[in-house]
């Protein structure tokens, strides 16, 4: 009972994931100050900011899905987050190789990307929780792996790595978009006291 309710969510979290990355996504082309903008929006359009926003999305549906499918909190933790891994790392290796060969990639091919990546994850994710056993065991480590994306996610934002992955193609720069730049520098500044 509990796994068809968590195949079917499954099933529904490829659509909704897609449009949770495509507003958050969209969130750079607003003007304002807000930390949601900086924090959970992309802010530019790097490979790196494609898969960010596609991930937390894909995190969110995941707490629905514990929420209403209650499967076993430690094996499920431990399957999103092998999920969560493989696909970035998929998507980042993959989308990487094309910007450097071709540096203008249209939103028809980023999204299809973004949709074949979040298929990926939901199938990786069923698949390893119900496949798999003795998941649990892994809980711990993947509490770490989690909290690492978190501030991998937090501190790329702002200071990102000089490499391919975070290289925004488009506009030839890393980072912030530079309209932002000086909105990004000073709720960053309220945020840490800097």
């Amino acid at each position: 009972m509990k796994i068809k309710r968590l195949k079917r969510m499954e099933l529904w979290g490829v659509p909704i994931t897609f449009l949770i990355w495509y507003a958050l996504h969209r969130t750079n082309s607003l003007e304002s100050d807000h930390l949601i903008n900086l924090l959970f929006g992309s802010v530019n359009k790097s490979s790196w900011e494609m898969v960010k926003t596609l991930l937390l999305a894909c995190a969110f549906w995941s707490v629905i899905e514990l929420f209403c499918a209650r499967p076993y909190f430690k094996a499920f933790v431990s399957a999103k987050t092998f999920s969560l891994y493989i696909t970035g790392i998929v998507y980042c290796c993959i989308m990487t190789v094309f910007r450097i060969n071709s540096a203008e990639l249209g939103m028809f091919f980023e999204s299809t990307a973004i949709i074949i990546a979040s298929t990926l994850f939901h199938i990786l994710s069923f698949l390893i929780f119900t496949r798999f056993e003795n998941l649990s065991g892994f809980y711990m480590p993947c509490v770490f792996l989690l909290l690492l994306f978190a501030v991998i996610y937090v501190c790329f934002t702002p200071f990102p790595p000089q490499n391919p992955l975070f290289y925004d193609y488009e506009n030839g720069f890393y980072g912030i978009i530079s309209p932002y730049a000086d909105c990004g520098a000073y709720v960053l500044d309220r945020l840490y006291g800097i």
